[in-house]
């Protein structure tokens, strides 16, 4: 029966026969427009990810002339067999888990306040949700090492005008919630392009459902539940998906806060992207560096992979 179908289903070349004159022009511009974004993607993108894949069984301290001699998977092995890296391992997975909840759950929640409810004036909600993407995640951590500053900072200028004036957190130089802070920004600005998302998705609903479901009695809290998370879940996988991929990767956002001690103190903020960028800038050894990166990439595609097949195969059936 496949073979039958098989035999049935037009060719690429007799589908394109076929088509007419006015499917052939859209074609054609269609051809048009990508071919720009698919150059600039294969100079920029692909030839330098193949080239740093290729870099990676090579033994190049990144500033000799010479590629060095080809060494295989051990530079591989020598990447992984270090503490920074299973620590950068756990804080990048960890820091995925964050972005793959924390941001889509707020700006969800925020959302639907504003727009499924009488909360007034709608304007200003919305206008003091997206501040944080007025700066770029570089920016914000940068603004954020003096928020975060133990001597006039205003996170404990906060502490002691509650009274608190023993406390005061070293919210940069305390191993033990270095991370957490560090998460604090990427959750601020992140949560603005999660809100931004599901306004928009949540305006496309229908109106008439959530009159319906108020003459029958319902609760905000169930109409939430049973009108809005169904009707934005497909863009909910679709943030989710970016908020994954970013939190796998928020080099801009650990960089400005613990340089000049990249990744610190002791290790607490390290992650992949810092630890690549101090193996190929600072330690000359590119061949790790791209080693690393080819594992960072790995790691990526495969996490984003299995989060895509879990959402298909728990999608309720139609």
């Amino acid at each position: 029966m496949s073979a039958l179908g098989n035999s049935l289903r037009p060719r690429p070349l007799e589908a394109w026969r076929s088509a007419s004159a006015k499917a052939r022009e859209q074609w054609r511009l269609a051809a048009v427009l990508v071919a720009p974004a698919l150059v600039l993607m294969g100079i920029f993108v692909f030839y330098p990810a193949l080239q740093t894949i290729g870099l990676s069984f090579y033994k190049w301290d990144g500033i000799s002339p010479d590629m060095g001699d080809f060494v295989g998977f051990k530079t591989f092995a020598r990447a992984t067999d270090n503490y920074p890296f299973s620590q950068a391992i756990k804080n990048s997975l960890l820091w995925g888990v964050v972005g793959l909840f924390v941001p889509t759950i707020i700006g969800l929640v925020a959302a639907a306040l504003v727009e499924d409810t009488n909360l007034r004036p709608k304007a200003l909600f919305r206008f003091a949700f997206f501040v944080p993407y007025f700066f770029s995640m570089a920016v914000a951590a940068a603004l954020f090492t003096r928020v975060y500053d133990p001597s006039y900072g205003m996170i404990n200028q906060v502490i002691h005008a509650l009274g608190f004036t023993d406390i005061k957190p070293q919210w940069l130089g305390d191993g033990r919630i270095a991370i957490y802070a560090a998460m604090g920004v990427f959750v601020w600005h992140e949560t603005a392009f999660c809100y931004i998302v599901f306004t928009a998705a949540i305006q496309q609903i229908d109106r008439s459902l959530y009159d319906a479901a108020k003459v029958d009695g319902a609760s905000e809290v169930q109409v939430f539940r049973y009108i809005t998370i169904p009707s934005v879940r497909d863009v909910a996988t679709f943030v989710m998906t970016i908020m994954l991929i970013v939190g796998l990767t928020p080099f801009a956002v650990v960089f400005p806060l613990t340089t000049p001690g990249l990744g610190g103190p002791y290790y607490s903020t390290e992650i992949l992207p810092t630890l690549i960028f101090k193996k190929a800038r600072m330690g000359y050894n590119a061949s790790e560096a791209a080693a690393l990166g080819v594992i960072l990439l790995m790691l990526v595609i495969g996490i984003v992979t299995a989060f895509l097949w879990f959402r298909e195969r728990t999608a309720p059936k139609d």
